[in-house]
């Protein structure tokens, strides 16, 4: 489900396609003919309506006793969410600070904040806080996907105990910094928007699940880098995860390279 602020609208996303309107009495919309003229069945399940709107309900309900189109309870439930993704056309301080508290209100641990225009106070409370990624609009849903799986994993990494690394006094310093190293990307993205597209010979999508994999890892990447300069107290965090997921890009980019040759595949061609 997506919803916007402004004109009071809603839109349902399934996986035939999408149905919503936009205004208070506006007229379905659908994303085919197919899905706006189909007809519930009776054993399908059915919401209940009121033609005569919510007032109308309430006063009824208040004489026979039964449950209200919302009924109290509705409002005292939780509503639980790993991410929130919230867009709005302006932000200020005060808009920042509604935000926060509603996303630790969801148990959100992060929030996409898209906004159209901002003050600089308002922009630096967002850049320093540590659960909310501001993003400029306009921003495609390619994008939006990837920061989406970026904070998501980012998430998931601060709630989870991490394992510190043992230093090993016997270690060089040569040694260490050769640990440390971040591996220069071997495909860029124009090879693997490629591999996704082509066809193989092998039974399973091998290919195409590694291309999506490694642009997965790429976005990530390169997410910590630009979050080890943005946020001084995650900085050394942000670092560890920019190498290690480098150090993992790298790994399955060999491993690319060894299907592409099983499956005959030219990484290079244009």
């Amino acid at each position: 489900m997506t919803c916007k602020p402004g004109n009071p609208s809603i839109k349902f996303i399934g996986t035939d396609g999408w149905v919503g309107n936009t205004g208070w009495r506006a007229p379905l919309e659908a994303s085919s003919k197919e899905i706006l003229n189909s007809k519930i069945e009776d054993n399908e399940i059915k919401l209940f309506t009121e033609p005569k709107y919510e007032h109308r309900n309430f006063l009824d309900c208040v004489k026979s006793r039964k449950d209200p189109y919302f009924p109290v309870d509705i409002e005292t439930e939780r509503i639980e969410a790993d991410l929130v993704v919230i867009e709005c056309t302006t932000v200020f301080p005060e808009t920042v600070n509604i935000i926060k508290e509603k996303t630790r209100a969801v148990g959100a641990s992060m929030a996409i904040v898209i906004y159209h225009y901002t003050q600089q106070t308002a922009r630096g409370m967002m850049a320093r806080a540590r659960l909310l990624t501001p993003l400029r609009a306009p921003i495609t849903n390619e994008d939006l996907k990837y920061v989406c799986e970026a904070d998501l994993a980012m998430a998931t990494i601060r709630n989870s105990s991490l394992e510190m690394m043992e230093y090993n006094d016997e270690e060089s310093s040569e040694e260490a910094l050769e640990s440390n190293k971040v591996p220069i990307r071997k495909y860029d993205d124009a090879v693997l928007n490629r591999l996704a597209k082509i066809s193989t010979s092998i039974d399973c999508e091998c290919p195409h699940h590694m291309a999506a994999l490694l642009k997965s890892l790429n976005a990530f990447e390169e997410y910590c880098k630009m979050c080890e300069s943005r946020n001084e107290e995650d900085i050394v965090l942000h670092s560890l995860l920019h190498t290690k997921t480098a150090q993992a890009r790298s790994i399955m980019e060999n491993a690319l390279t060894v299907l592409a040759d099983v499956e005959n595949i030219d990484l290079e061609e244009g």
